[in-house]
């Protein structure tokens, strides 16, 4: 699934920008320790949220969450 709504994308702090699965598997394997700290906290994993949100997928998203480490 492709978002094609500006709105729905997902802007990291460092200023990517997720359309897609495959844009959050390549953030995942180049993101810093800073941005990834910035958007999984104990309080929230914008990550996790965006997947069930705007892509739809909660087993994702729950696996996400429970993930320790980007």
């Amino acid at each position: 699934m492709v978002i094609t709504n500006k709105d729905n994308y997902f802007y990291t702090n460092d200023g990517s920008i997720l359309k897609n699965l495959s844009d959050l598997k390549s953030l995942f394997n180049r993101i810093t320790d800073e941005t990834y700290n910035h958007h999984v906290t104990l309080e929230r994993n914008d990550f996790a949220n965006w997947v069930k949100e705007i892509l739809g997928d909660e087993k994702l998203s729950e696996k996400i969450i429970s993930s320790n480490s980007k």
